[in-house]
């Protein structure tokens, strides 16, 4: 009894008699308990178009056989047995290109560093969620990402900063003493627990935009996608350690400001990756580091100084993705007029940093650059406008002036700084000079920084 061909078409009659061809005797075993794998394996054996004789006594073995050739683009013809249970089967190993691999979609190599191509320009929507390197059966469904353009996005550190990244996490009830943190005056803790305050305010926002973005990124670029996840990781971490230490000696977070969060809103509000990064990576996370290294040396208790040794390192890994970037865009975008334009905004990037970078009025619950009339719109406000804020780790040089004030200094000038001391006509309380200071003043809470 003859059997149907399979759809991948009529095999010709061989020359070669089928009794001289290798047999796999498949017996009982159905298609549906793993008898293709052992059909796959003897084929792999053959060259393209080497044929292989298939026996088997499983209730429909051969209609199984037929449409499993059909999927994977191998010839098939059938010779009568002493009787149907006992028909041969025929197969010839088709192609790589056969089947469902017909019309199949590169997508690159899955080492960046293999060479031109390897990461693509533009990854396509059809690409979906598949392994870059991978071929993409035709008609795949569409995912549409936003962030699938290179240029948008690419940085060729992002693989080693991630493999630093995953070398260097660190545990935070390991790692850190948390009983090395001797009880405080009263006016200094105070200072550390606003300080900190400050901080889980700034990390908050440093965890949700590049979360925001990872979900926005085509898989292609995986070795971004890995960085921005340890990224947000990292940030959870830090917001956990900072949590911890206003909670050690029993207290609740301080004041959050309303300036400080106008301006991480403007942050959150940034759609465009690139910028994103300058205002997130470069000024903001840039001077954090300042901030914690300075913390790390003259913080008044242990337990901080470790806490912010810790964050330190982590917070230059991620100034290092986002200017690894940056640099990236800006030698490859084309030339013209438009490159780099986005970066050159006048202004757009003055209230993004993170969140004291800019200092509210706590009488007005206004961001000093908000339009309308009060007291900060006067010729120091002016010069906020003309020079925009300076960064704050600035202000490092006048907190070392603070440590030689003892604990009064330190808590004066810590709560200066992050927003709660500084109405209308404040000015740092152990700057130099009178206030208000010029732009290039060292202490940047009394210049126009």
């Amino acid at each position: 009894m003859a059997m149907p061909d399979s759809d991948s078409g009529a095999l010709p009659a061989s020359t070669q008699p089928a009794s001289t061809l290798p047999v796999i005797d498949l017996q009982g075993l159905g298609f549906d308990a793993g008898a293709h794998l052992l059909v796959k394996h003897a084929l792999a054996a053959l060259p393209v178009g080497g044929q292989l004789r298939v026996t088997g006594s499983a209730p429909g073995w051969q209609a199984q056989l037929s449409g499993w050739c059909s999927d994977q683009g191998h010839g098939l013809r059938w010779e009568d047995g002493v009787d149907a249970a006992q028909a041969m089967a025929i197969v010839a190993r088709g192609g790589a290109q056969a089947g469902r691999w017909r019309g199949a979609a590169q997508t690159g190599r899955s080492d960046a560093r293999s060479g031109d191509g390897a990461v693509a320009a533009q990854a396509q929507p059809f690409w979906g969620l598949a392994a870059r390197g991978a071929q993409v059966e035709a008609g795949a469904p569409a995912f549409h990402f936003r962030l699938s353009d290179k240029l948008q996005v690419w940085t060729g550190s992002a693989s080693d900063l991630y493999a630093q990244a995953v070398a260097a996490q660190w545990n935070a009830d390991t790692d850190i003493d948390w009983n090395d943190a001797p009880e405080l005056p009263a006016p200094v803790e105070d200072a550390i627990v606003q300080l900190m305050t400050y901080m889980v305010e700034n990390e908050n926002a440093a965890l949700l935009v590049p979360a925001r973005f990872l979900g926005q990124l085509h898989p292609h670029y995986r070795e971004l996608q890995a960085a921005l996840a340890i990224q947000v990781a990292d940030e959870a971490r830090h917001i956990d350690v900072f949590t911890r230490r206003i909670r050690r000696h029993g207290r609740e977070p301080a004041l959050s400001t309303a300036g400080g969060q106008a301006s991480l809103k403007s942050l959150l509000d940034e759609t465009d990756f690139s910028v994103a990064g300058f205002l997130l990576s470069v000024l903001g996370e840039g001077t954090f580091v300042h901030l914690l290294q300075f913390l790390q040396t003259e913080a008044p208790d242990p337990l901080t100084r470790q806490i912010c040794r810790l964050a330190a390192r982590d917070e230059a890994r991620h100034v290092a993705l986002g200017m690894s970037h940056l640099l990236y865009r800006l030698q490859h975008e084309p030339a013209g007029p438009g490159r780099g334009a986005a970066l050159r905004q006048p202004g757009r990037h003055l209230g993004a940093e993170r969140g004291s970078l800019r200092r509210p009025d706590p009488h007005r619950g206004r961001h000093p650059h908000s339009r309308g009339p009060g007291p900060w719109r006067r010729p120091r406000a002016a010069a906020h406008a003309r020079h925009g804020r300076r960064p704050f780790f600035q202000a490092a040089a006048a907190g070392v002036r603070a440590r030689a004030c003892g604990a009064a200094g330190f808590a004066a000038y810590a709560q200066f700084h992050v927003g709660t001391r500084n109405g209308p006509g404040a000015r740092c309380p152990v700057a130099i000079g009178p206030a208000p200071v010029n732009p290039r003043s060292i202490c940047c809470c009394s210049a126009a920084a």
